[in-house]
């Protein structure tokens, strides 16, 4: 998933910033009683006030695009 978003050059992550070197999955997910398949699974897509409109409606519009793939 994460090269499929990197293709398109948008970087996501699969950890939380602030254990992105941590292997452990994430105390947030785990507080939030998911279940160990969808913490494995999950991405961390973050926005600043630096990114643009036009930067949000790329990956609003690949979004889809990228989850529908084979």
């Amino acid at each position: 998933m994460i090269y499929k978003f990197d293709k398109e050059e948008i970087a996501i992550s699969a950890g939380s910033a602030c254990s992105a070197k941590a292997l452990k999955p994430s105390y947030v997910l785990k507080a939030m009683n998911l279940t160990d398949k969808i913490i494995n699974s999950a991405i961390r897509i973050s926005l600043g006030k630096q990114n643009s409109i036009s930067e949000i409606n790329y990956f609003l519009t690949k979004l889809p695009e990228i989850l529908n793939k084979n």
